[in-house]
């Protein structure tokens, strides 16, 4: 028995069926080329191997597809069926074009907060983009992502980075081979006379020994001479009261001896034997741990902890072999 897929009838003989076919035009037929088929498997098969299925083109809204682009426009424009493509950054309501969008958010205030990197001027729109950013550049400016803290500065967080939580303690006295975190710790153990194989050294015999081969004064700064000096700790011939005792360098007067022994040991009086060797920042320094702190801290931002480490050990070599001192 055949039977027609497009209507009730049917027949025992093919020639019938035929006749009824072409008759109706009831024949399955190729949505592309002109095959016709007696059943909708044959013309599928026919398609599937041809690859001849038809472009259809959907509705945005509802289910009904068309055979032509124009039909399907024809339809979304009757109907009012075009999808809202367009989105609000803030709140949820969608618009069919991008001119609608931003005239909703500007009237609103509804575009959405960008969130600037902590190094870099990129900015991004979510936090979790802002993450894979700051993670993959290292732009993090006052986070550690090791230990997930988060830091007031920038200064803070370069401390924390160079405490021995993350740097251990690897860096060594050149005499007695102590262990410290920092250079300027290990610097500052020899210029107070802690060293134990070495108690005789002290910061003014370091500057001595490293302005010897410091000939270009990278570092160093050349020593002034304070008239009266030797005799600043005498008791004044003439002062206010009957019992002062006057700076010889900036006549300042102290009730007690003892006072003006601070005074003199202060940094008010103090040589500043060392400057940054940046150009452009030249500060100066008393002791060579305090420039050392200094480059550290980065806040003059001549140079990465590494560099400092090999000024470090450039500086030891100078004290210990008085080798020449060069730039790093």
């Amino acid at each position: 028995m055949y039977r027609c897929h497009s209507c009730d009838f049917y027949c025992y003989q093919w020639t019938d069926f035929v006749i009824h076919l072409d008759y109706n035009d009831h024949w399955i037929s190729c949505e592309t080329c002109e095959f016709k088929s007696s059943t909708i498997s044959a013309c599928t098969e026919h398609m599937r191997e041809q690859n001849h299925w038809l472009e259809k083109h959907h509705c945005e809204t509802c289910n009904r597809f068309f055979q032509t682009k124009r039909a399907c426009v024809q339809h979304m424009d009757a109907l009012g069926h075009w999808a809202l493509a367009y989105h609000c950054e803030t709140c949820y309501k969608h618009f069919r074009t991008q001119s609608a969008a931003y005239e909703h958010m500007a009237t609103h205030k509804h575009w959405r907060q960008l969130i600037p990197c902590e190094t870099c001027n990129l900015f991004f729109y979510d936090e979790a983009s802002l993450h894979r950013h700051m993670t993959k550049e290292n732009h993090y400016a006052r986070y550690c992502v090791l230990c997930d803290r988060f830091f007031v500065n920038p200064t803070g967080l370069r401390t924390h980075l160079n405490s021995r939580i993350h740097r251990g303690k690897d860096v060594h006295c050149p005499i007695c081979n102590a262990s410290f975190t920092t250079a300027s710790s290990a610097t500052n153990h020899i210029e107070s006379g802690d060293c134990c194989k070495a108690p005789n050294i002290n910061h003014e015999s370091l500057f001595q020994a490293i302005r010897a081969s410091d000939v270009q004064g990278w570092v160093t700064n050349t020593p002034v001479k304070i008239e009266g000096q030797n005799v600043k700790r005498e008791k004044a011939d003439s002062s206010p009261t009957d019992h002062a005792w006057e700076c010889h360098i900036c006549h300042v007067y102290f009730e007690a001896f003892k006072s003006l022994e601070q005074h003199l040991d202060s940094p008010a009086h103090r040589q500043r034997y060392y400057h940054c060797p940046n150009t452009l920042c030249e500060r100066p320094f008393t002791r060579l741990s305090g420039l050392f702190a200094h480059l550290e801290s980065g806040s003059c931002a001549f140079m990465r902890i590494e560099n400092v480490l090999d000024m470090h050990r450039a500086l030891n070599n100078v004290a210990i072999g008085h080798k020449l001192l060069t730039r790093i």
